[in-house]
């Protein structure tokens, strides 16, 4: 037996989680069921199981592992946790916001914290939203963090500070073009139509993202939407000096369809 082998028979819990780490979700799914098969009573690799599930989308696999866990150990934070994701996927924020306040009596994290003012929000509870943000401790500096607090200043109807926030996470997210717009994109799916726009073009300041090709075609296709046909022409002509990806040509060529018909001209013109 190779060393990889033996460890792998010695040690599946620890394999799993180093798969996991390395996004091999579906191969740790198979060892964690192959070792919850061997051995029901390790809550650990249900727990990790229940997580995958979770990750994957498999919502009702995921519940079913969490409540066997809950079964054995009504008080397992990680399956409450779980469970209350899974509701909260499912849309149902004021269950999920039941089994994140039980796990936070047991483990508090600031995981936790976020998870259940994200709750509040979804409930419009904005005084517990802000009481469970305020005592966020070591992630107040995260975009998890940034984002549910740029959440609860819309809520308010204040956008001063939204817009504060929303320069600081810009300074936060990750230079890479792409991760950095599908971070923000998070941040402008909670605006109105108006106020995405404006951000989107703030974010775009950030140094290195002045042409970033996804916020570009975000905003441009805002703009169309608020009959801004100048400003999305603007847009797309900057789009002409960048190098697309086969997606985004596609992407580019809809919104100059959409604007040549918009201005009753020629596609082609």
């Amino acid at each position: 037996m190779s060393p990889e082998q033996l460890d792998l028979f010695q040690n599946p819990l620890q394999r799993a989680q180093e798969l996991k780490k390395a996004g091999e979700l579906t191969q740790a799914r198979t060892l964690l069921q192959r070792l919850v098969h061997e051995s029901p009573d390790n809550l650990s690799a249900r727990s990790m199981l229940a997580d995958i599930f979770y990750r994957t989308g498999h919502y009702k696999e995921a519940l079913a592992q969490a409540a066997e866990i809950l079964r054995r150990d009504p008080k397992e934070p990680r399956a409450l946790t779980v469970s209350g994701n899974v509701m909260l996927e499912r849309k149902q924020p004021a269950a999920a916001a039941e089994y994140f306040s039980a796990a936070l009596e047991i483990a508090p994290t600031d995981y936790l914290r976020l998870r259940l003012a994200e709750c509040y929000l979804k409930l419009g509870q904005l005084v517990e939203a802000k009481n469970a943000l305020d005592q966020v401790e070591g992630e107040s500096q995260s975009l998890a963090f940034l984002l549910v607090r740029f959440w609860l200043f819309l809520e308010q109807k204040e956008q001063t500070q939204a817009r504060q926030v929303f320069l600081q996470a810009t300074s936060v997210a990750a230079p890479d073009k792409q991760i950095f717009a599908r971070q923000i994109l998070k941040f402008l799916s909670l605006c109105p139509i108006t106020l995405a726009v404006e951000l989107a073009s703030l974010a775009r300041g950030r140094t290195g993202q002045e042409r970033n090709p996804y916020l570009i075609i975000y905003e441009a296709s805002l703009s169309l939407k608020l009959r801004r046909p100048q400003r999305a022409e603007e847009l797309l002509t900057l789009l002409a000096e960048v190098d697309l990806t086969p997606s985004l040509l596609r992407e580019r060529q809809k919104l100059v369809h959409r604007l040549a018909r918009y201005k009753r001209l020629p596609a082609d013109s």
